[in-house]
């Protein structure tokens, strides 16, 4: 099965996603936070100028983008699974995040239409 591009490159949490699509986001969002992280590490071993606040600015707008990416990929994983968007809301959890978000990619869709 492929995996359209814009399926999984949307920040639209309308729709479905399939199984694939939810992990390709998923694993950009993480490779798009660990950007992030760097930024902010070498950001913080720079003297106080111009760069170091520029790669800090940058940081923060890449976290923003990747966090609003991973929710919209996983309301609309659950927009499969023939649940509500509103339990996105379970992934602000410590520990149970990461119960969500392995289940979400583990579980199959419904194949039927969903509201």
């Amino acid at each position: 099965m492929t995996v359209a591009v814009n399926e999984v490159l949307t920040l639209s949490p309308r729709g479905r996603a399939s199984r694939e699509a939810y992990w390709f986001a998923v694993v950009l969002s993480l490779a798009v936070l660990a950007a992030a992280g760097s930024a902010a590490g070498v950001a913080a071993i720079l003297p106080p100028g111009l760069l170091g606040t520029g790669l800090q600015i940058l940081s923060g707008v890449l976290t923003v983008f990747a966090l609003i990416f991973l929710v919209a990929a996983v309301i609309r994983r659950l927009h499969d699974l023939a649940y509500s968007g509103a339990a996105a809301w379970f992934l602000i959890i410590p520990g149970v995040n990461l119960i969500c978000l392995a289940a979400l990619g583990i579980v199959s869709g419904s194949p039927s239409f969903n509201r």
